[in-house]
Parts: structure tokens; C-alpha cells; sequence
């Protein structure tokens, strides 16, 4: 059952620094993850009326390269026509949110040549019990459009941070000094109060304000780089808190000891691809869920009873960090090039369907063995740079691409795709959405229903944590094909 999160209560936001297995942060809330949850929805949605009405005020947009701030993304100036423009405005945030039409797909894709670009994010305050403002920024997630992607695969590290997300990062960043709060400012009796100086004053032990970050996915990824850089300029860590939710890793090289120490929490779901994904080590403290037959037929919904399912959750269980995940990404673009052309086509209609509009994609049908060659090409390089290796280990690719091929031989290669994406997707989830009916999104799950059952671990990339894997994975491939046959 939903459980209702008051959205003005923010006092588990606010909690004091403790000291944890030697590390100083608040303690981790049940309350706060709800909180959290929330916001990380509304990063997507951007409806804004239940926290308005719970209190919530100094509303910002940014979507992409525009910004709607002040008031004109809070009701206006209360001219005659101010409000309705201001509703308008605030209609077409959400519309470029989700816009998918060629033109856009094309435009926003050039610019994404050189930076990425794509970040989107709410942010907004309220004042917390304690008599400080609370200022909230939830990042969105990846967003369904082809360009949306390209900051994930930009994995080359810059600063020791993951490339793209640090762009999507300092695009942000070029925002902090045009985000304004007017009625905060009102009420403390300043003229003018905007992002920046709220940062700046964080670096003051009697700092008026606390920052409270959250994301889904790749918004999970920003945040961390966020707070990273914001804590590196002298953000104090008791000024800061954070929830993510399957957020990649962005930290590369040896983990820095004090990237654990910064308060931010990341809820994992052990089965969720895209958290092993990302750099090597996250900043702040990964918390996993290990999901149980009754939360997967929770979450998974009839998805889980399915052979093809398993059998593709199997195939992604193997892929332990970013190498493994370029590796079964080459496998798979080499066991598509082995099909015939309308099997091929099929196949990767169903990879792009949602990116690319149906009659472009059924187009590139007569070019797919050109695209398949370049795009293998170009993940090959990914690699390279990613493993520090001049070759590719043929024979792991090998034995890959057979499972793959036999897979899509098995279950036609269209459907095969349907799995897999299911397989990354659904363990994925945090939004409810109607279209789920009675399935209850995985991260969901986590944050109301098994809180109390998060263990504390490393970074999933960490080289511990992955021996500590190999034993339990192989556990879950045997559970997965106990009563359902044999594994491909």
C-alpha cells in the first residue's frame, strides 16, 4: 500500500551529525528516503501543486539550456495576465522535458557534440521547523530521448570524475547565480537571494540554510558530483544532506577517503544493472537492498514468472562494472551483425523505438550493417580507453556472443531484446506510474516496505565488493533457474 509522505514535515532532513562506524554524518532515515522519493518523482513530473500547497516556495526549473526561475515559474508578478503566463511557461518546462519530435532529436543531438548539456532539475525551499530554510534539488534521471544518453557513455575520466555527468554537472553550475529566491529573501530581509549566495553561506558553521539533494539514476550521478565540488569549495558537511536512488558511480581512481564522509546515502537494489555501472567508487554511503522472491513478484510483476526474463536477468548478472558492460555491448552488436536483415532491423527497431520515431528507424534498415560496424568500432575504443588495454579478451567476447545469438535463435531476437530491456528497466523503477497497475516500483518498494533490511556496503565497483559478489550472484543465477529449466 502507498504510503502518504507529508511533504511539510522535514525534520528527519534536519537531523544533527552523529558518528557512524567512524565516519561523521546524520544517521540514515526511513523518513528522510520517503522525503526523498518524492522528490526525485517530481524532478520527472515537475507537478508542483502538492508542495506548493504543503508549504514549498521559490519554485526553480531547469530544463536543459533554459531556465524558468522567480516569478514567472511561481505565479507571476500579479499583473493581469502574469499568472496564466506563468502557468504557461511552467506547462512548456514539462513539454521540452519529454519532447521527442525528429527536429529536437536532431538539434539536441548537435548540441551535445562538444559538452553535454542535458541536466534537468527542480529546486525550491521551505522553512524547516528548526527556524533555517531548507533548499531542495532534485535531479532528473535520464530522459527517453536518444541525446539524453550521450553524457552516460562519455565514461572517460576528467578531474577523476566521470566525464559526462560532470558536464551535466557544471551545466547546472552556470545557473547558480540566476536562481532566485524572492520570498525567502523577503522574509530575511535581504533584496535579493540566489542559489550561489545560499552556497556560499553553507560554508558558515550558523549558516541559515541546509541543502537537500536527491536523484533518480543519472540525476543520482550529478548529485554526487554536486555535492562533491560544492564540499571541495567549503560547503560544510553538516549544511548538507542527500538520498539517491540506483545512482551510478562517478569516482575514478583510488577512492578518496574522504568521498565516504560526505552525507549522501545511495538505495541500491542488488539486482539494478545501472548501479555497478559508472566510474569505480560512489561519494557518500551505497546502502543494498538484496531483493527476495516476495519483493521480485512485488516488483517484477508477471515479468518475474517468465523463463526469457530470467534468462536475460541471468546475462546482465554477469556485468560486474563499466568493462564487463562494453564487453557484453560489443558481444551483442557482433550476434546482431550474424543475424539476417529483417531479424537485425527488428532487434534494434526495438532498442530505438522510444528514441527515434518508427518510420526513421524502419529507414535506416538498408544502412543497419554500415551502423552496426561503426557502433562496434566505436564501443571497441570505449574500452580500450576504459581498460587501459590495446585488445579485446576474444575469447570472453566469444563465448559471449554465442549466448547471445543462442538466446536470439531461442527466443527471436525482437523478443530477446524485449527481455533484456525489461531486465534493465523494471528493477530499475522508482516512479509509480499507471500504466504498472499493482506492481510496485523497485525503489519504491525499498524505501517503504524494506528500509529496515539495507545493508551497508561498498561501492559495487569497489574490488572488494565484487569478490564479495561472485559467491552471491552465482547463488542467484542457480535460484533463478531452479524450477524454470536450464541457463543459456
Amino acid at each position: 500500500m502507498t504510503e502518504k509522505v507529508q511533504l511539510e514535515q522535514v525534520s528527519a532532513l534536519m537531523q544533527p551529525m552523529a558518528v557512524e562506524n567512524g565516519v561523521q554524518r546524520p544517521l540514515f532515515s526511513r523518513e528522510a528516503a520517503l522525503l526523498s522519493l518524492e522528490l526525485a518523482s517530481l524532478a520527472y513530473t515537475l507537478e508542483m501543486e502538492p508542495w506548493r500547497n504543503a508549504g514549498w516556495q521559490d519554485v526553480s526549473y531547469q530544463v536543459e539550456n533554459k531556465l524558468l526561475t522567480g516569478e514567472e515559474a511561481n505565479g507571476g508578478d500579479g499583473g493581469r495576465f502574469s499568472g496564466l503566463f506563468s502557468e504557461y511557461k511552467q506547462f512548456m518546462a514539462r513539454f521540452k522535458a519529454k519532447s521527442a519530435n525528429i527536429v529536437s532529436q536532431v538539434l539536441g543531438t548537435m548540441r551535445q557534440r562538444d559538452a553535454s548539456d542535458t541536466c534537468k532539475a527542480v529546486v525550491m525551499a521551505r522553512k524547516a521547523e528548526d527556524g533555517r530554510y531548507l533548499i531542495a534539488i532534485g535531479f532528473m534521471g535520464t530522459g527517453t530521448r536518444m541525446y539524453d544518453w550521450i553524457a552516460n557513455f562519455r565514461i572517460a575520466s576528467e578531474e577523476g570524475l566521470h566525464k559526462g555527468c560532470l558536464q551535466l554537472t557544471r551545466h547546472f553550475e552556470e545557473s547558480l547565480d540566476a536562481i532566485v529566491f524572492n520570498r525567502t529573501a523577503a522574509e530575511l530581509g535581504l533584496e535579493k537571494l540566489t542559489l550561489k549566495d545560499i552556497l556560499l553561506e553553507c560554508e558558515r558553521p550558523d549558516s541559515r540554510f541546509k541543502l537537500w539533494l536527491t536523484g533518480h539514476s543519472q540525476g543520482g550521478a550529478v548529485m554526487q558530483i554536486f555535492a562533491w565540488r560544492a564540499v571541495q569549495r567549503g560547503l560544510l558537511r553538516k549544511n548538507l544532506i542527500g538520498y539517491s536512488f540506483a545512482s551510478p558511480s562517478v569516482m575514478y581512481g583510488e577512492s578518496r577517503a574522504d568521498a565516504g564522509s560526505i552525507p549522501l546515502f545511495h538505495l541500491m537494489n542488488r539486482d539494478d544493472l545501472v548501479c555497478r555501472l559508472g566510474a569505480n567508487a560512489h561519494i557518500g554511503h551505497c546502502l543494498c537492498y538484496h531483493p527476495t522472491e516476495e519483493m521480485r513478484a512485488a516488483c517484477y510483476g508477471p515479468a518475474w514468472q517468465q523463463l526469457p526474463f530470467r534468462q536475460a536477468m541471468a546475462l546482465l548478472w554477469r556485468i560486474r562494472d563499466n568493462e564487463d558492460a562494453l564487453l557484453f555491448l560489443i558481444a551483442m552488436i557482433r550476434a546482431l551483425s550474424a543475424l539476417n536483415d529483417d531479424e537485425t532491423v527488428q532487434a534494434v527497431s526495438a532498442i530505438l523505438f522510444r528514441m527515434l520515431p518508427e518510420r526513421l528507424t524502419a529507414a535506416l534498415g538498408g544502412k543497419m550493417e554500415h551502423g552496426l560496424r561503426f557502433l562496434r568500432r566505436y564501443v571497441e575504443r570505449m574500452y580500450y580507453a576504459a581498460a587501459g588495454k590495446r585488445r579485446l579478451p576474444q575469447g570472453q567476447v566469444k563465448a559471449l556472443q554465442q549466448r547471445i545469438f543462442h538466446a536470439m535463435q531461442e527466443m527471436g531476437a525482437r523478443q530477446f531484446v524485449k527481455y533484456l530491456l525489461q531486465a534493465m528497466g523494471i528493477p530499475h523503477r522508482m516512479r509509480r506510474k499507471a500504466a504498472y497497475g499493482t506492481v510496485i516500483p523497485a525503489y519504491a518498494y525499498i524505501a517503504e516496505q524494506a528500509a529496515d533490511s539495507l545493508q551497508d556496503v561498498l561501492s559495487p565497483q569497489h574490488p572488494a565488493a565484487r569478490r564479495q559478489d561472485r559467491e552471491a550472484l552465482r547463488m542467484q543465477r542457480r535460484r533463478a533457474y531452479g524450477r524454470f529449466g536450464r541457463r543459456i
